[in-house]
């Protein structure tokens, strides 16, 4: 992602705070603007060695993260669409989502394989932690990324812009 005060990854910083060691290590990935304070923030909540900053990752990369992820926090607001949360669900990673979090709500569940919560950080640490204790969670987040993957594949989203096209046309 690209770190800016829109994605609230100091949300992600300070639930991980909150749930102390109940939550796997947090990896960011991506650059931005907020880096730098980020990066400061998470050593003043003393989560060192907790959290890692990969940087800018080309697709690959990123799809390597979130083959070994055990969850995805997606803490933005007012987001379009939120890309990143239908490719941890594409990879079987259950997602947390906030209830302001514009376009990502029609992406993550409520609950099953996501969990939508308030943007404060004692509720996206209580979410996480419901999620990880799930054994159903990932394989709900499987099945809710193979509907995202079929609905943005190519071809389907090609069918879709043809058929605006025949009605523009009044075809």
């Amino acid at each position: 992602a690209r770190l800016t005060r829109q994605k609230r990854v100091d949300l992600a910083l300070r639930a991980m705070a909150v749930a102390g060691t109940h939550l796997p290590p947090l990896t960011i990935v991506g650059d931005g603007p907020e880096r730098g304070a980020l990066e400061a923030l998470a050593a003043g909540l003393g989560l060192g060695s907790r959290v890692t900053f990969t940087g800018a990752m080309p697709p690959a990369g990123v799809a390597a993260v979130l083959s070994r992820a055990d969850l995805a926090l997606f803490p933005a607001e007012n987001e379009g669409f939120g890309l990143a949360a239908v490719e941890a669900l594409m990879a079987g990673v259950p997602v947390v989502a906030c209830h302001d979090g514009g376009g990502v709500l029609s992406v993550v569940p409520a609950v099953g394989a996501g969990r939508v919560v308030a943007p404060t950080p004692t509720a996206i640490a209580q979410a996480a932690r419901e999620l990880l204790a799930d054994p159903a969670a990932r394989g709900l987040a499987r099945t809710t990324g193979e509907g995202w993957r079929d609905r943005l594949s190519p071809a389907r989203v090609a069918a879709v812009c043809e058929e605006w096209y025949r009605e523009a046309l009044g075809a």
